[in-house]
């Protein structure tokens, strides 16, 4: 029985191909540990009006700390690039934290990554460079 060999002749094709990885903060699937908790974790209400970034932040720290049985929550580091901190306008309830967290993604540019042991969200110009300013929010 004959082989196919179109199959031969288009591998080395599709082997040369670059693999390109979505850009973060819209990873279609996440499998960080912080993503599950952030998909399942709902946030009864997120009232903010020209609220600073972070504050929003340290809310959805202090709801996720609620909401664990261990009291350890998500962590969140805030990249910026030293300018100035985007203020978010937006008033929900009952969403999970992680479709907030892709509404002040798109309200503010900001990216949103998530890895094992916290939630990065960075400024556009601060992805993969080594000027940016951290901030992590204290736990409580």
């Amino acid at each position: 029985m004959k082989r196919p060999r179109l199959l031969y002749l288009l591998l080395p094709f599709f082997a040369a191909l670059p693999l390109t990885a979505l850009p973060q903060g819209t990873l279609a699937e996440p499998t960080a540990s912080t993503y599950r908790v952030a998909k399942n974790l709902i946030i009864p209400e997120a009232n903010f009006n020209e609220t600073l970034l972070s504050d929003a932040l340290a809310l959805f720290q202090k709801e996720s700390i609620a909401a664990d049985p261990e009291k350890n929550g998500i962590n969140f580091i805030l990249k910026t690039s030293g300018a100035k901190e985007p203020l978010v306008t937006l008033s929900l309830k009952k969403v999970p934290l992680s479709e907030l967290l892709k509404y002040l993604s798109s309200m503010t540019s900001y990216q949103v990554k998530y890895e094992e042991h916290a939630i990065v969200v960075s400024a556009p110009e601060s992805v993969g460079t080594t000027k940016s300013e951290s901030k992590t929010l204290p736990s409580q």
